[in-house]
């Protein structure tokens, strides 16, 4: 079931779990269908049906559809009130009572987490990507569980370029303003309350996240399998047995 070179990306299945996380995501909410509650009901006007028309009947080789009073301008004229037509109003305007959430199994949401996982330990992924991870000596990188212990920014810069990972957080730095969100390096951490936190969420590029809250409504798993990801010792060891990553791994 889950990603192998075998079973191929299988990207239909990431996409639908992510689209239905980010769906249940959001707020419920009423369309407005009423303005000017405060005047009596026969003064009362629909949303969208605040403007004058009528329909110009049979005869004139046009439809019946309601249309605005008047002259002298482009509006008059033109269709109004009508779901097709420009300013008009929205068929099936939405309820608080609507079915909002939608079901997904535990198993599928799984499979999504443990697949960009498995995904990002393919270089070839990462570097189409367009991540710079030349000198990066093993996809994906995990280092010791001591980096958990860095309080300053300058100590965090100092480590990525140890590890050769510095030149795709400036490469993802230089490309913000052109896709905001869509390029960064993704740091998971066992501890919790670590100090490494701080060390590295100023850094452009960069996001850091517990291995507790590997979440598929965190933005930086959208784009499926295609982040370059450092993992800690522990970190990395805690969610191994839990998901069977370590045979996706070594599969791939």
């Amino acid at each position: 079931m889950f990603w192998s070179k075998e079973n191929g990306h299988r990207r239909y299945l990431l996409q639908a779990a992510v689209t239905i996380l980010k769906e249940n995501g959001r707020r419920r909410y009423l369309l407005q269908t009423v303005v000017a509650v405060s005047l009596p009901d026969v003064m009362k006007a629909r949303a969208d049906h605040q403007t004058s028309a009528k329909s110009w009947g049979t005869g004139r080789a046009v439809t019946r559809i309601p249309r605005v009073l008047g002259g002298g301008t482009h509006r008059a004229g033109q269709g109004a009130f009508g779901n097709m037509c420009h300013g008009g109003h929205m068929f099936a305007p939405t309820k608080i009572w609507r079915q909002w959430h939608r079901k997904i199994n535990v198993n599928q949401k799984r499979f999504v987490v443990v697949s960009t996982f498995a995904a990002s330990a393919m270089p070839s992924l990462v570097l189409a990507r367009g991540h710079r991870i030349e000198n990066v000596p093993e996809i994906p990188l995990v280092v010791s569980d001591s980096a958990e212990g860095i309080e300053k920014t300058f100590t965090a810069i100092k480590i990525l370029k140890q590890v050769g990972a510095y030149p795709d957080a400036v490469k993802a730095k230089d490309s913000h303003a052109i896709r905001p969100g869509k390029g960064s390096s993704l740091i998971v951490y066992g501890t919790e309350g670590s100090k490494i936190v701080k060390a590295f969420r100023n850094i452009p590029g960069v996001e850091v996240v517990n291995v507790e809250r590997l979440n598929l409504r965190n933005p930086l798993f959208y784009n499926l399998y295609t982040w370059f990801r450092s993992l800690l010792d522990d970190s990395f060891t805690a969610r191994i047995s839990d998901f069977g990553l370590a045979k996706l791994l070594k599969a791939n």
